[in-house]
């Protein structure tokens, strides 16, 4: 933040409340009437120029130079870098489902033996806790009869996604340029070979 301007601390409970709903995810003119702000909520709903009041005042608070900078301050440490994008698409990338994929024997109920061929297969979510894998589980539903059903994200497209950063892939636009280069590199080598 830049120097001598106002902390989060030091601003007015108004401005806190202000920029708490706009890092929040609220627009900025209800951030500003839901601070407390004049006119208002009730004369705001009611009148055509107490609106036209809120709305220039709610812009005025809003890039008042301390409340920008604490806004874009919070802001910036909610976004992912690209690197930690990355990082997260690249451990969707690697996961393997052997990692967390346990096999519970079936016990015959009349010998007692184990039937290990006939078992039931199950995520350890616990151990992908533990191993800071459950950023993998994209969603975690019930079937109605109450069988737990786990969905992972996809890891081919996040194999996809890391190849296109990487620079595996050549894009439609940078084959046909090539091709066009190729083209035309032919066809000079066929006029010099010709004009011989």
């Amino acid at each position: 933040m830049a120097r001598g301007l106002k902390k989060y601390e030091q601003c007015t409970p108004q401005e806190r409340l202000f920029i708490d709903n706009i890092v929040g995810g609220k627009n900025i003119i209800d951030s500003y009437l839901d601070a407390g702000y004049y006119p208002g909520r009730e004369r705001y709903e009611s009148g055509e120029k107490s609106q036209g009041a809120a709305r220039v005042r709610s812009v005025e608070l809003r890039y008042k130079e301390h409340v920008d900078a604490i806004i874009r301050e919070r802001l910036n440490k909610m976004v992912m870098s690209k690197e930690e994008a990355l990082a997260r698409q690249t451990a969707v990338g690697r996961f393997d489902m052997n990692d967390v994929l346990k096999v519970d024997a079936l016990v015959c109920p009349h010998c007692e033996q184990e039937i290990i061929e006939e078992g039931v297969a199950r995520i350890d979510v616990k151990a992908m806790k533990e191993y800071g894998l459950a950023h993998l589980i994209k969603k975690i539903t019930y079937d109605r009869n109450g069988n737990q059903i786990i969905e992972f994200r996809d890891i081919d497209a996040s194999q996809d996604r890391l190849l296109r950063a990487h620079g595996a892939y050549v894009t439609q636009a940078e084959e046909s340029v090539g091709g066009l280069a190729n083209l035309m590199a032919k066809a000079l080598e066929m006029r010099q070979n010709g004009s011989q």
